[in-house]
């Protein structure tokens, strides 16, 4: 299945920071390797990660975006927890939480830019998924 979906309601203006619009057809919307990013300020439980926009390019939205993460059905019912991490960013920062329905983590935000999907508390984490990163102690 696909890792996740950008849904834009009808009259969003996307802009790039340094000024300009940009075309649709090249918005991205995809999972990528946390260990690509920094770990700084991450929480454990990775469950999920959607990468939106066009790589080096910071855009917003001129209304919410609904963002859906795949998370899988297992976690129907959870409150999870998201955490994003800008373009050029080192510090990852919550955004909100979701709950997950049809295996899907929905949200809205205002600009593109990497999210993750995490659970809260490590009891809820599948037992195989790998955590990666620096762990406090």
């Amino acid at each position: 299945g696909s890792s996740g979906s950008v849904k834009f309601p009808a009259g969003t203006v996307v802009t790039k920071k340094d000024g300009g619009s940009f075309a649709f057809y090249k918005m991205l919307a995809q999972s990528y390797d946390i260990s690509d990013r920094t770990t700084n300020g991450r929480s454990h439980g990775v469950v999920g990660t959607l990468r939106t926009g066009i790589p080096g390019i910071d855009l917003t939205f001129s209304q919410p975006v609904t963002v859906s993460v795949n998370v899988g059905e297992q976690y129907n019912g959870k409150k999870l927890k998201i955490q994003s991490l800008d373009e050029n960013g080192n510090q990852w920062a919550d955004e909100n939480l979701c709950t997950v329905s049809d295996g899907q983590c929905s949200f809205t935000v205002n600009h593109a830019t990497y999210f993750l999907v995490s659970t809260d508390t490590s009891g809820l984490l599948p037992s195989t998924l790998p955590i990666t990163g620096d762990h406090e102690r």
